[in-house]
């Protein structure tokens, strides 16, 4: 806890996160959507996802769903550092704008 800074409450929110085994068969898709795929896993590289590991999905579209990924954030560092590997994907799903505030908050 000390070494990822997180505190009493955050660890055991993070503590009673569903089993891996649950979020991964909950989050699978089903058969014939995965047959819809047309790409392979070396499709992923170029967007920083390996495909070796399950993929977590978030999708943002206001500035309000801020405190929610930073959770998220954290809660895949802490899963990761007790050995679960998870790739993290952040989808930002605001509408494109010349300041692109959401997106810059999010790389932060």
């Amino acid at each position: 806890m000390s070494h990822l800074n997180i505190d009493a409450e955050e660890h055991t929110s993070f503590n009673d996160w569903p089993p891996a085994s649950c979020i991964l068969t909950f989050l699978r898709p089903r058969p014939h959507v995965l047959a819809l795929n047309t790409k392979a896993q070396s499709s992923l590289w170029a967007y920083g996802i390996s495909g070796d590991f399950p993929i977590l999905v978030v999708r943002v579209d206001k500035a309000e769903d801020l405190p929610t990924v930073k959770k998220i954030v954290r809660g895949h560092e802490y899963l990761h550092y007790k050995g679960l590997m998870i790739d993290l994907v952040i989808l930002n799903d605001n509408p494109t704008t010349y300041l692109q505030s959401l997106q810059k908050e999010l790389e932060r």
